[in-house]
Order: C-alpha cells, then structure tokens, then sequence
C-alpha cells in the first residue's frame, strides 16, 4: 500500500485527548489506514504524520470522520541516500 503523509495545523493550546485518538484510530482502521509515525514541531502546533493507506482519500476522508484538521495529504516514496525509492 501506498505512504500517505498528513500535513497538519493546530493551535499551540491544542491537546489530543483520549476521545480524539479513539475516534481516529477506529476511522482509519474501518479504512484499512495504518498510521506509522507522526513529527511534531517543537511547539506543537505543526505535525507529518506518515501513515500506509490504500490511497490520498481514504486518509482524508478518514480524518474528515474524525474530525482531525489537516492542510495537505498527499501520496510519497520513502527514498534512500542513493535516490531509489523503497519499501518503509
């Protein structure tokens, strides 16, 4: 499955609470979404998160259920130093 990767932006007071992480994980797994791993800024208000999805919409439609902003999502190859796309 392809890498998705998630662009977000929250305010700098905006905590996920348990409720939040809930309903995302049951919106992607009802769509086959597996989320790897997420950066965030040193203030917390910038996030990548990386996820294998079966495509670009299924990832937002599944944080649009969720109720989860984001800025872009967009489909990516995890390349090595050599420039050669590979699995993650």
């Amino acid at each position: 499955m392809p890498i998705v990767l998630v662009e977000r932006t929250y305010p700098v007071s905006t905590a996920m609470d348990v409720d939040t992480i809930a309903r995302s994980t049951r919106c992607y797994e009802a769509r086959r979404i597996e989320h790897l791993f997420s950066f965030r800024s040193s203030d917390g208000s910038r996030w990548i998160c990386v996820y294998r999805a079966p495509d670009a919409g299924s990832v937002r439609e599944a944080n649009d259920m969720a109720r989860q902003p984001y800025d872009r999502v967009w489909t990516a190859q995890c390349i090595d130093t050599g420039g050669e796309p590979k699995e993650l």
